[in-house]
């Protein structure tokens, strides 16, 4: 098995792993104690908050995993078709980092609406 083998099957997990936590952080009488999500102090000060910050991080949930889903194939694809596919690992930290930025993106905008949601 290639290493493009490895890293795109390791990308289609990440893609239904983001993909469930995106669905399974908003859902009613999720245990925020346990559920997979933005975990830090402001998102679980109360259950509101969770809420709040895990519906306004839930597109960038989905965006990751449609990136991995697509990084996934791609890299799946070009482990089946080219007869000498080179190191994958320049294009993996590249994908890898791409996703990064838009969990990032999306807990910062999550916790910002915690904090708003959690104002008197």
């Amino acid at each position: 098995m290639s290493d493009w083998t490895v890293v795109g099957s390791f990308f289609i997990l990440l893609a239904g792993f983001l993909a469930w936590t995106a669905r399974h952080s908003v859902r009613p009488g999720v245990d925020i104690r346990t559920s997979p999500g933005v975990r830090v102090p402001t998102t679980l000060a109360s259950e509101q908050a969770w809420h709040t910050a895990h519906l306004r991080a839930r597109p960038f949930f989905l965006a990751g995993a449609a990136a991995s889903l697509a990084a996934g194939a791609a890299f799946l694809a070009r482990a089946a078709l080219a007869a000498e596919p080179g190191s994958a690992t320049a294009p993996m930290f590249t994908a890898l980092g791409a996703v990064t930025a838009l969990l990032a993106l999306g807990a910062a905008r999550g916790i910002s609406a915690a904090r708003t949601a959690e104002r008197p």
